[in-house]
């Protein structure tokens, strides 16, 4: 078969997946755009490519000659599969901190993230990285990055610019029994580079530190060795925090160049069929798995 050789940026997304979808031989044709080059990865394994091409953000962009400025990848996404009934399209992306219900031709992650998903779902995934990560490493880095989770969802601290590595540091809130202390956090932000706190987050650390059920001056309820029973564990943990935690812990993992790589490679994809997002994908016809 002789190659089919497409120059993108050059014509419609439309015309872009006519041309693959002649060229494949097959009368359907889909496009999922995901976020970025890991999600792209990922995905690829589990959709249908005989009905499905996957494409990134950057990809899409170069498709349809227009950049959103100033706007995520996740919300690209939303916006051009909202305004392209025809060819149908679709996106999946990261849940993140919000609570979204599904939208038309929008699939979001049952957790924050793809890496969160890939954790939460193969429960084994940590042992067959090659990176000697022990239970009690994958253990800590799920207390921490629940903690932390959890304060930055309760502070509102998802708005800080891109440019602002809030992660940074963060390992030295904590004590050496892995509990977050909030004075500790608050100090922290106000040290941290491009971090400032506004007086609803003064207010909101103060209530958080008088009040809240699961932390009394920095003290929380359970530990590291119980975080698997934890009932909202993943409604915070976000796949990055664990990456960012387990490096901390585990100079292996610290050394491994490309993280959500190793993740997907080692995953049982078999895993991914119970999750709620393989269920909506499986309805919409979309797998393959």
């Amino acid at each position: 078969m002789s190659e089919m050789k497409i120059t993108v940026g050059m014509c419609s997304a439309a015309k872009l997946k006519e041309d693959y979808f002649k060229y494949q031989g097959v009368s359907q044709e889909y496009i999922v755009y995901v976020e970025g080059k890991t999600d792209q990865r990922f995905y690829s394994k589990i959709l249908d490519d005989r009905l499905v091409q996957c494409w990134t953000v950057k990809e899409m962009e170069r498709a349809e000659s227009r950049y959103w400025y100033y706007k995520s990848n996740k919300r690209k996404i939303v916006e051009s599969v909202k305004s392209m009934k025809n060819p149908p399209n679709f996106g999946i992306v990261d849940r993140d901190h919000e609570k979204k219900e599904e939208e038309k031709g929008i699939f979001y992650t049952d957790t924050r993230d793809l890496e969160s998903i890939l954790i939460f779902s193969d429960e084994q995934l940590y042992t067959k990285l090659g990176c000697s990560i022990s239970s009690d490493d994958y253990s800590k880095s799920l207390f921490m990055a629940y903690q932390w989770g959890y304060v930055k969802q309760k502070i509102n601290l998802y708005n800080y610019p891109k440019n602002t590595n809030i992660n940074d540091g963060i390992e030295l809130c904590f004590n050496d029994a892995l509990q977050i202390c909030i004075a500790s956090v608050r100090e922290y932000l106000k040290k941290n580079n491009g971090c400032f706190l506004s007086d609803d987050q003064e207010q909101i650390i103060d209530r958080f530190i008088k009040t809240d059920k699961n932390i009394y001056q920095g003290v929380w309820n359970t530990s590291y060795q119980t975080v698997r029973h934890i009932s909202d564990l993943w409604d915070f943990v976000g796949g990055h925090d664990f990456e960012y935690f387990l490096k901390i812990i585990n100079q292996d993992v610290a050394n491994e160049k490309n993280f959500g790589y190793a993740l997907i490679d080692n995953y049982d994809i078999s895993c991914f069929k119970s999750t709620n997002l393989y269920r909506l994908l499986s309805m919409a016809n979309l797998v393959k798995i």
